[in-house]
C-alpha cells in the first residue's frame, strides 16, 4: 500500500512526485486538527479509495482500505475524507473518523448534513457530477469481504455535507430488486455490490453499471446490468442488461447499435459520460462473447440513453488467442488500430476537462507481461481512437521518484493497481 501523490503533465510527457513517502509511508495516517491543513498531515496508505478534484484543483481522497493481514477478511475500511492543496502541499482532514471501522450516520434520506457520513468502506463506485459533487455507491463494509453495501451517497465539497440517498442501513448483503425493466419503483434496488461503474448525467440522474454482487440465485459474480437513479423521486429504474450474474457479452457488429447488444458481466470497469450523456464502459475482469471465464477485457462500449441501446465501438470481443493484447502504434499518437491491453483489477479511469478519457495502470496485459502495470492511455471519443501516452509496453516494477516536486522524463509511479 502507498500514500504517494504524483502529477503528470501531458504536454511535457513527464511525471513528478509531489507528496507522500517514497520509502516508509505512514500506515494509519496523521489527521491533525479537523479542518486545519498541515504539511505533517497525511491520509496514510490506502487501497481502493477514491480521488476527485474540485473547481480550485484541490484533490480530495475518501475511504479505501488498509490490510491488517494476508486475507480479504483482514482488510478494513476508512470513512475519512481528506483534501490536498497542491499550492502548499498540505493535507486537511475534513470529515469522517480517525482510523478504521468508522460507523455511518445516515440522517434523513435526501437531506444533506455535515453530521452525516458513510461507514468505512473500500471497493466502492465513485464519480463526480457537473456541479463538483462527489458520489459513491456500495463497496465492501468493515465487517468482511463477503458483506457489501447498497447505499448511495453524495458529498458537497463546498458545504462539506454528505447526503444519504438510497439503500439499507443494516450493512448486510441485499439481493437486487429489479422490478419491470424501464419502470421506476420505490422498491427497486441494484442490491449490494462492489467495484461498480458510476456516472451522473447532465440532468443529475445517477447511472450505475455492473460490479460484483449476489444475484437472486445466490451466485456471487459480475453483473452487466445498467440502472438509473432519480435524485428527485429517490427511485431506481432497471434500464438494460440481465438480472443475473456471469452473463457473456453480445457484441453484434462493431460500431452498430442494436437492442440485443450488451457488455458481459464484469468487475470493475472504467466508466465515463460525455456531453451528450452517452455512457462509456471499458474493460474489466469479465465475460467476452464466448464466455471465457472472468478474463481481462479491452472492449469499449457506448450506451445511448435516448435509444436505450449499446454499441460495441472499440477493442476485442474475445480474450483468447491474443484478443486482449495491446496495439501501441506510435507513442503519443492516436490511431484507429491502437488499443490498450485487457484490464482487470482497479485500473484508474478518469475524464479530463476536454472530455477525453484516461486509463492508468491496473492488472492487465502489456507487450511485456500480464501483471500489474503502469501504462497511461488516452481515448478521444470524437475520433474513437486510443493513444498510449506513457509507460507503453514497459515493465517498470518499482517507482522512480527522482526529486520531490521536480518533473523528469525518467520519473515513473511504477506498476500499480
Amino acid at each position: 500500500n502507498l500514500n504517494d501523490v504524483w502529477k503528470y503533465v501531458p504536454s511535457a510527457s513527464t511525471w513528478s512526485w509531489v507528496n507522500g513517502s517514497s520509502n516508509a509511508p505512514q500506515y494509519m495516517g496523521i489527521y491533525g486538527t479537523q479542518g486545519t491543513g498541515s504539511t505533517n498531515n497525511t491520509p496514510g496508505v490506502r487501497i481502493s479509495s477514491a480521488m476527485f478534484t474540485d473547481a480550485s484543483n484541490n484533490i480530495w481522497v475518501f475511504g479505501g482500505g488498509y490490510g491488517l493481514g494476508p486475507q480479504y477478511q483482514n482488510t478494513y475500511g476508512f470513512n475519512s475524507i481528506f483534501k490536498y492543496n497542491p499550492l502548499n502541499s498540505q493535507w486537511t482532514w475534513v470529515n469522517g473518523d480517525q482510523g478504521l471501522l468508522g460507523a455511518a450516520v445516515y440522517g434523513t434520506k435526501g437531506t444533506p448534513s455535515t453530521s452525516n457520513k458513510p461507514g468505512g468502506t473500500l471497493n466502492f463506485a465513485s464519480t463526480t457530477d457537473s456541479s463538483g459533487n462527489f458520489w459513491i455507491y456500495g463497496g465492501i463494509n468493515p465487517y468482511g469481504y463477503i458483506n457489501a453495501t447498497d447505499t448511495l451517497w453524495s458529498f458537497n465539497p463546498t458545504t462539506l455535507a454528505w447526503t444519504f440517498f438510497s439503500g439499507g442501513q443494516d450493512q448486510a448483503n441485499h439481493n437486487p430488486v429489479y422490478g419491470t425493466k424501464g419502470v421506476p419503483a420505490a422498491s427497486n434496488n441494484p442490491g449490494s455490490r462492489s467495484s461498480t461503474g458510476l456516472v451522473v448525467d447532465s440532468s443529475g440522474n445517477v447511472w450505475l453499471f455492473g460490479g460484483n454482487g449476489w444475484d437472486s440465485g445466490g451466485n456471487n459474480n459480475g453483473f452487466n446490468d445498467l440502472w438509473k437513479f432519480d435524485t428527485t423521486t429517490l427511485q431506481w429504474t432497471w434500464i438494460a442488461g440481465g438480472n443475473v450474474t456471469a452473463l457473456n457479452g453480445v457484441y453484434g457488429t462493431k460500431g452498430v447499435a442494436a437492442s440485443a447488444n450488451g457488455p458481459g458481466g464484469r468487475v470493475p470497469a472504467g466508466t465515463w459520460i460525455d456531453a451528450s450523456n452517452h455512457i462509456y464502459v471499458f474493460g474489466g475482469l469479465g465475460y467476452d462473447s464466448v464466455n471465457n471465464y472472468r478474463d481481462e477485457l479491452n472492449d469499449l462500449w457506448m450506451f445511448n440513453p435516448t435509444t436505450l441501446m449499446w454499441t460495441w465501438i472499440n477493442g476485442s470481443n474475445v480474450t483468447a488467442s491474443g484478443g486482449k493484447n495491446p496495439t501501441y502504434g506510435l507513442i503519443g499518437s492516436f490511431a484507429p488500430t491502437n488499443t490498450p491491453g485487457g484490464r482487470g483489477n482497479n485500473a484508474v479511469s478518469f475524464q479530463s476537462s476536454t472530455s477525453s478519457f484516461w486509463v492508468m495502470g491496473g492488472f492487465g496485459v502489456t507487450s511485456a507481461n500480464d501483471y500489474d502495470e503502469g501504462e497511461l492511455w488516452n481515448y478521444d471519443p470524437s475520433s474513437n481512437q486510443w493513444a498510449c501516452i506513457n509507460g507503453c509496453g514497459l515493465y517498470i516494477y518499482r517507482p522512480t521518484y527522482g526529486t520531490l516536486g521536480v518533473a523528469s522524463a525518467t520519473n515513473s509511479p511504477g506498476n500499480r493497481c
